[in-house]
């Protein structure tokens, strides 16, 4: 029982510190998308990450907050490809909303961003901009040792 006592004593004390370092500022030059100014002054961060749109929601300190948006649309049109459009939902698990939907790189497009708040409403926010990410092994699921091509 004591041995129990330790274990969820500990545990509580991890969460917690855990807690407080998700707290902290972000600094946007080391996140890796695009940062969109909303008309409130808040903050979107739209990134592709393992090939996957997700939609980042951030308070005025630029501090992780929940979606308030039901969902987004994003449109996007690739240089060479048909326009595409997704509608991003939020994910229990995780503090964005997202779609499961793979993207192909390059990670290079125009894109309108829209924010839904009601159902069956027009959107809300919307923001047109041209989105540019690099490809990593972060934001894609090819390794890079998937990419190299051994010599035969």
């Amino acid at each position: 029982m004591n041995t129990v006592i330790r274990i969820f004593s500990l545990a509580f004390l991890m969460t917690g510190s855990i807690c407080l370092q998700a707290a902290e500022p972000v600094d946007p030059e080391t996140l890796p998308g695009t940062w969109i100014e909303r008309d409130d002054g808040r903050f979107l961060r739209l990134v592709i990450e393992e090939n996957q749109v997700e939609l980042h929601f951030y308070d005025k300190t630029k501090q992780v907050e929940k979606p308030d948006p039901l969902r987004a649309t994003i449109r996007f049109r690739h240089p060479v490809r048909a326009p595409e459009t997704l509608t991003l939902i939020p994910d229990r698990s995780k503090p964005f909303l997202t779609h499961p939907r793979y993207i192909r790189p390059p990670f290079t497009f125009h894109t309108i961003v829209m924010l839904i708040f009601e159902e069956d409403a027009e959107p809300a926010e919307s923001y047109p901009l041209f989105f540019r990410q690099e490809i990593t092994p972060e934001s894609s699921r090819v390794t890079g040792e998937q990419r190299t091509v051994p010599n035969s």
